[in-house]
């Protein structure tokens, strides 16, 4: 048990002396994505984590219709999802886009879903990531750890 609560200690020291514990994760497309597996918040029914892309070219939403003007021209996103492990769903829960690479920049646009969070199944990699970061049994260690750290173990 002593080894246990060494271990604990040991690993929730590193995680405690970054904010964000980054890993690249494989994309769709052009540019990098990270997700921080220090971000892990636990709800009452979903765990949310927050996964950063870069882009290689600036990204637009699109140009208004009447304009023409580029909606929300950015070169990073940090993307908020909401995970239900039970149900094997993933939602968007909140977003953050940036005028440059890495979250560096201006804040673009930032929102989040204001009704009841849309959950479905992962289909993109990079939900499917984020459910298996927060529902692998190494999320679970993790979440055992920062009790501890919380309990004052």
């Amino acid at each position: 048990m002593k080894k246990f609560f060494a271990i604990a200690a040991l690993a929730f020291s590193s995680v405690a002396a970054a904010e964000t514990d980054w890993i690249v994760i494989p994309t769709e497309g052009a540019g990098r994505a990270f997700l921080d597996r220090a971000s892990f918040v636990e709800g009452a029914n979903t765990t949310d984590v927050t996964v950063l892309r870069s882009y290689d070219d600036k990204i637009t939403l699109g140009e208004d219709a009447q304009t023409g003007v580029e909606l929300y021209p950015h070169r990073s996103a940090k993307v908020r999802y909401a995970v239900d492990c039970a149900a094997r769903k993933v939602g968007m829960e909140s977003w953050e886009l940036y005028s440059g690479n890495l979250g560096d920049g201006k804040i673009v646009w930032a929102d989040r879903e204001s009704g009841p969070l849309t959950l479905v199944s992962p289909k993109s990699a990079e939900e499917r990531i984020a459910f298996n970061a927060v529902c692998s049994q190494d999320a679970a260690l993790r979440q055992v750890v920062r009790r501890l750290a919380q309990l004052g173990h």
